[in-house]
């Protein structure tokens, strides 16, 4: 069986301890753009925990970090994409911005918050593999505050349609954050330890990797944490259909009621199977 990063447990068991500090603080660098000085006092502020690894509703997926100098960064590896995920990004943004905030604090306490969000299924908006969103102008794009910063990594756009496969693709024809991308994204063992090749940094990570795998129990914890995440996206997706009968079903109840009244009224058949798609024989039948 492969592995990959994007596991929700991986993911946390590569970026989320302490003993990683260099392996998160080159990723963060390389996506945000800071140097990664300003990343060597970085405090990650939730523990590992399988059982918090399973419990969506905590929020315990996402990576909360903290800089010295008070910026928050909250980072999510997201394998389906929904409708609704640029809000709920909006949403933990919101609420990671104004947490530290008391009653009668002032707004001056308020510290910059950077979302980043790795996608495995592909970002609607636009073509690029790395798009970022901040507080803009609409036609003079001046920036009203740097407070907000949302990353839309998609996973799925590392390479330019009609690029040669992955298994063939030369680290040294890449830049360092796309190795990394195809690092998180892969399942391949051996794309992995081509893109870790010549890294320092990326061989460390390899070998958290493999010596993570390794592991029975981390296996077990590997495999709990897929199995969790399928059947969540299942069941979202059964109740989405489900739902959609509903609707379908209370339509066509609707729909019938709307071709009694028109019959009741007088109107010719003609006009109600225009009006209603109903057959005459259907309409006869009301």
């Amino acid at each position: 069986m492969g592995f990959t990063v994007r596991n929700d447990y991986a993911f946390k068991k590569l970026f989320g301890r302490s003993e990683n500090r260099d392996i998160l603080a080159e990723f963060l660098s390389l996506v945000t753009g800071m140097a990664q000085k300003d990343f060597e006092e970085i405090r990650i502020e939730d523990p590992l925990l399988l059982p918090q690894v399973l419990d969506k509703k905590a929020g315990i997926l996402d990576l909360k970090l903290r800089l010295a100098d008070g910026r928050k960064i909250n980072v999510e590896i997201q394998n389906y994409w929904t409708d609704f995920f640029p809000r709920r990004s909006l949403y933990y943004w919101a609420d990671m911005y104004a947490g530290d905030l008391e009653k009668g604090d002032k707004y001056d306490r308020l510290e910059k918050c950077i979302t980043i969000n790795l996608l495995n299924e592909s970002f609607p908006f636009t073509d690029k593999c790395h798009s970022v969103y901040k507080l803009l102008e609409i036609e003079e794009y001046t920036e009203l505050d740097e407070l907000l910063e949302i990353h839309f990594l998609d996973l799925t756009k590392i390479f330019p349609s009609g690029l040669k496969a992955m298994t063939e693709v030369r680290a040294e024809e890449l830049g360092l954050l796309e190795r990394w991308l195809i690092f998180i994204q892969t399942s391949n063992k051996e794309v992995r330890a081509a893109m870790a090749k010549g890294s320092a940094t990326l061989e460390k990570a390899n070998r958290v990797m493999e010596e993570f795998y390794m592991d029975g129990q981390e296996r077990i914890n590997y495999k709990a944490a897929l199995k969790y995440e399928r059947d969540y996206y299942s069941m979202m997706a059964w109740m989405r259909e489900e739902g959609e009968k509903i609707g379908e079903q209370r339509g066509e109840q609707r729909m019938l009621q709307t071709a009694r009244n028109m019959k009741a009224d007088g109107m010719p058949v003609s006009d109600i199977m225009k009006y209603t798609g109903l057959t005459a024989g259907q309409i006869a039948e009301l």
